[in-house]
C-alpha cells in the first residue's frame, strides 16, 4: 500500500523562507524530508494555517506533496493568540479530509502546538501519532528565561510526551531532556539527525563565491540566522571586540527582513555603540542559493546560541566547506566534530571564541583539515540518508506497508 501522511505545522508555513519573522529550520525540514520521502514512495499533506488572501489554497510541492492552507485564525493574528485557534483549525483539518475521502496511515506533527492538533487527528481516525517538538520550553527557558507568553506550554508539551506514539528528535540532547521531564525509559523517543540539501550547500571556491559577492576582504566571519536574543548576537559582537583593533576582516550578519527591522537597528545602534560600524556588515534575509555562496565565501561561520534544538545553519555552513566556531549547547555536540569540523565553546568567554577564530585565521594547514572534514561529516548527512530513517521509524507503527 502507499503510506500517507498527514504533517500538521500549524503556527507556521514550510513554504515560507527561512529568516522571516518565526521561521526558520523547522520550515526546512519539513519541506526537505516530505520531498525526500516522497520520492520513497510516500503521499504527504502538510496542513498549515492559512497566510493567504484566499480562504483555503492547495499546491504542489513536489509530486506527491501537497501544502494545505487552512482558516487558523485572522491572517495577521499575533502568534501569542494562535492558542485560540487550534480547535478551529483542527476542524478544518478534518473536513478537508472528508471532504477529499482520504484514508491516513499517520500524522506526523511539528511543534506543540501542531502536537495538539495532530494527537486529536490521531485519536480521531485511529491512527499513529508521531512528533517533533524542535524546540522545547523547558530548554528555552532555562537557557534564556520564559519566552512564550503561553504559561501552560510545558505542561503541554510533558503532557504529549505521554500520549504520542513516537517522538523524533534531532540529538541525544533532546531525547535526554525529554526523558527527563516526563521521567520515562524513552522507549518511543527515536534519534534521527536533520539533514542538508547537498545540491544546494555544496563547496565553491572562496575567491570564486567572494567575486559573485564582491566581497574582497581579508578574512570573512560569518553569522546566519534569525535576528532574536536566542542566537547571541549581543555576544558576537563583544567576539568581534576581542579581536582588537587591528581588524583586517569583516562580520557579515545575514538575517532580518528589511533595515527598519526593528532588530536591525537595535543592533546596528550597538554595533556603532561598540565602535564596530567598520567591521559588522549587515545583510537581509537572502534565498538560500545565495546563502550556500556566503557560507562559502566565509573563512569560519559563528554560531553563539544560547539554545539550538540542532544547529541546520552550522550543518550547512560544513556542506560548504566552512568551519564553525559554536556554543556547546542543545544538538551543536551531536553535530560539530570538535577540532575536526570546528570548535565547540563551553564557556561563554569573547576572548576564547576569539582565540579560536585566530587560530584558523593563522593556520591554514588547520583551516583546510576543517574543511576537508566538514564536507564528509556533512555528506553523511544529506536528506537521501536521513529520511529512509523516518520512514523506517514510520513503519514501526504501520507495520503492514508492503515495500
Amino acid at each position: 500500500m502507499v503510506l500517507r501522511v498527514a504533517m500538521i505545522s500549524f503556527h507556521s508555513c514550510p513554504a515560507l523562507a527561512p529568516g522571516s519573522g518565526k521561521v526558520g529550520g523547522m520550515n526546512v525540514y519539513i519541506i526537505e524530508l516530505a520531498k525526500e520521502l516522497s520520492l520513497l514512495g510516500l503521499e504527504i499533506d502538510i496542513f498549515t494555517r492559512n497566510h493567504l488572501e484566499s480562504d483555503r489554497d492547495v499546491s504542489f510541492l513536489a509530486p506527491n506533496v501537497r501544502i494545505v492552507h487552512l482558516d487558523g485564525g485572522p491572517i495577521d493574528a499575533e502568534m501569542d493568540a494562535f492558542t485560540g485557534y487550534i480547535h478551529g483549525f483542527y476542524n478544518e483539518v478534518l473536513g478537508y479530509q472528508y471532504e477529499h475521502r482520504i484514508a491516513y496511515h499517520l500524522v506526523h506533527s511539528h511543534y506543540w502546538m501542531s502536537g495538539l492538533i495532530g494527537q486529536e487527528f490521531s485519536i480521531k481516525n485511529d491512527i499513529p501519532h508521531v512528533l517533533n517538538f524542535h524546540t522545547l520550553e523547558h530548554l528555552k527557558r532555562k537557557a534564556i528565561g520564559p519566552e512564550d507568553p503561553f504559561n501552560d506550554r510545558e505542561r503541554i508539551e510533558i503532557d504529549l510526551i505521554g500520549s504520542a506514539d513516537l517522538i523524533v528528535t534531532s540529538s541525544e540532547h533532546e531525547r535526554q531532556a525529554i526523558i527527563n521531564l516526563r521521567r520515562s525509559s524513552g522507549g518511543k523517543i527515536v534519534v534521527i539527525p536533520c539533514g542538508v540539501n547537498l545540491s544546494t550547500f555544496r563547496p565553491i571556491k572562496r575567491q570564486v563565491a567572494r567575486d559573485r559577492l564582491g566581497i574582497c576582504d581579508d578574512k570573512i566571519i560569518l553569522f546566519v540566522g534569525r535576528l532574536e536574543p536566542l542566537k547571541g548576537i549581543d555576544f558576537l559582537f563583544k567576539v568581534v571586540e576581542a579581536l582588537g583593533a587591528d581588524r583586517r576582516f569583516k562580520l557579515f550578519v545575514v538575517g532580518g527582513m528589511s533595515e527598519n527591522d526593528p532588530e536591525v537597528l537595535r543592533l546596528k545602534a550597538l554595533s556603532e555603540k561598540m565602535g564596530l560600524s567598520a567591521t559588522v556588515v549587515f545583510v537581509n534575509r537572502v534565498d538560500r542559493q545565495e546563502l550556500a555562496t556566503y557560507f562559502s565565501a566565509a573563512d569560519v561561520c559563528l554560531v553563539p546560541s544560547y539554545y539550538e534544538s540542532f544547529g541546520l545553519v552550522a550543518l550547512e555552513s560544513m556542506a560548504c566547506g566552512t568551519p564553525v566556531i559554536a556554543s556547546r549547547v542543545g544538538g551543536l555536540p551531536s553535530l560539530i566534530k570538535h577540532g575536526k569540523t570546528g570548535f565547540l565553546m563551553p564557556w561563554r568567554c569573547p576572548d576564547s571564541y576569539a582565540d579560536r577564530l585566530m587560530m584558523i585565521f593563522q593556520n591554514s594547514q588547520l583551516s583546510e583539515s576543517m574543511r576537508n572534514a566538514s564536507i564528509r561529516h556533512a555528506t553523511s548527512l544529506a536528506w537521501s540518508r536521513v529520511a529512509p530513517l523516518v520512514l523506517s521509524a514510520y513503519e514501526s507503527l504501520v507495520p503492514t506497508r508492503k515495500s
